[in-house]
């Protein structure tokens, strides 16, 4: 019963890696759709010089792309980690701490995003069907993360239980 088990928890994990990596392609997506297309709505550059404001736009561009990197970076190293325990290999248990670190970061920020979303929607609600996509792609994003979490949890006992 437990290798059947073990195998059912091995296909959920590699199909949870996929979905890691997959929704850090999303990250990079909506954050080139936020911030490339209408950048004056988040970065309000009107106040500083004329001759510092390219300098400031190239920092802040290499700010959000170091954060989109890491971001990226690390849901590689998860999804690929999963997706190598799931096919037999001894992985740590450093890629579930870092994925369940994640996945505490992400809902903190996505409930921020959130009430910050509530808020505009109030003041302008011209932009809900936006939001409620991004929403619910997040949401689905953030049950990965913590269901990755759970199974390679549950993938590792096994296999310790059945000593393979």
């Amino acid at each position: 019963m437990e290798e059947s088990e073990l195998r059912r928890g091995q296909n959920t994990l590699f199909i949870l890696g996929g979905g890691v990596i997959t929704f850090g392609v999303w990250s990079v997506v909506k954050m080139i759709m936020y911030f490339a297309l209408d950048p004056a709505k988040y970065f309000h550059f009107d106040d500083i010089p004329q001759e510092y404001r390219l300098l400031a736009m190239a920092f802040a561009y290499g700010i959000i792309a170091l954060i989109v990197g890491l971001d990226i970076g690390l849901r590689f190293y998860v999804g690929l980690s999963a997706r190598a325990e799931a096919r037999g290999k001894k992985k740590s248990r450093a890629y579930i701490i870092v994925a369940a670190l994640m996945a505490a970061g992400n809902l903190l920020i996505f409930l921020g995003a959130l009430f910050l979303a509530a808020s505009a929607a109030v003041a302008a609600p011209d932009n809900i069907l936006d939001t409620a996509v991004s929403t619910i792609v997040d949401i689905t994003a953030q049950i990965t993360l913590i269901e990755l979490v759970l199974t390679a949890r549950r993938v590792q006992r096994l296999r310790k239980l059945l000593s393979v």
